[in-house]
Formats: structure tokens, C-alpha cells, sequence
């Protein structure tokens, strides 16, 4: 099975309860710590993989697309490539954020997309 648990992996899920924010809340908030704390060992079954969903019935534009999706989508991504961290998750939260703050976020903004800062 392909798991994809909506409280880590939906995209159209809001990354907080600030009204500003756009997405649902149905199932909590997603951000790109919770898609990174998902461990797909937690359940039970013959998964083949993780998969991130992003519903468009909230969305109205690209930017909103890019918003929703960038960074919490790399998380879900990294937890598919490695289930568990070698390290506290602090640990590794902090060392793959860097990441992405130092490889990725330059990359999205020369392409000008909308994406979430901390």
C-alpha cells in the first residue's frame, strides 16, 4: 500500500491556525515539521511507499500551489526515502531544514514561486 495519512501528508491542509493562512483544517495543520515527523513504520502493512496529496478545491492560482506545497511537500519525501532518522528528531529537523533553507529556497525564489518562510 501507498500510505498517505492525512494529518502529515495533505498538502491542502493550512500550515497553521492563523486566519491568514489558506487550506483546511479538517485534519489538524501541516507543516514541513509534521510531514518530516511521519514515520511510516508507525503502521502496519505492506507499504510500498509514501505519497503526499494536494487537493485543489481551495486553491485559486499557481502561487497558491507553490504556497501550499513548498516546503512541507520534502518532508513527506524525505520520510519516504528514509523512514527514521539516525538522530533526535530535532537533530535531523534542524540539519534537513537547513537544507532546504541554503539549496532549495534560493531555487524557488529566482523561479518566483510563492512558497512558506518560517
Amino acid at each position: 500500500m501507498v500510505l498517505s495519512p492525512a494529518a502529515y501528508t495533505y498538502m491542502d491542509l493550512a500550515y497553521s491556525d492563523n486566519p491568514n493562512e489558506i487550506g483546511l483544517h479538517w485534519a489538524g495543520y501541516v507543516d514541513e515539521r509534521k510531514t518530516f515527523a511521519l514515520n511510516p513504520n508507525d503502521y502496519k502493512g505492506d507499504i510500498i511507499g509514501v505519497q503526499a496529496q494536494l487537493w485543489s478545491s481551495q486553491l485559486r492560482s499557481f502561487d497558491d500551489a507553490t504556497y501550499q506545497m513548498l516546503p512541507k511537500a520534502l518532508g513527506v519525501a524525505e520520510r519516504g526515502w528514509s523512514a527514521e532518522p539516525n538522530e533526535s528528531f530535532e537533530t535531523a529537523f534542524n540539519r534537513f531544514y537547513s537544507i532546504i533553507v541554503a539549496r532549495e529556497m534560493p531555487e524557488w525564489e529566482q523561479k518566483g514561486y510563492v512558497f512558506k518562510k518560517r
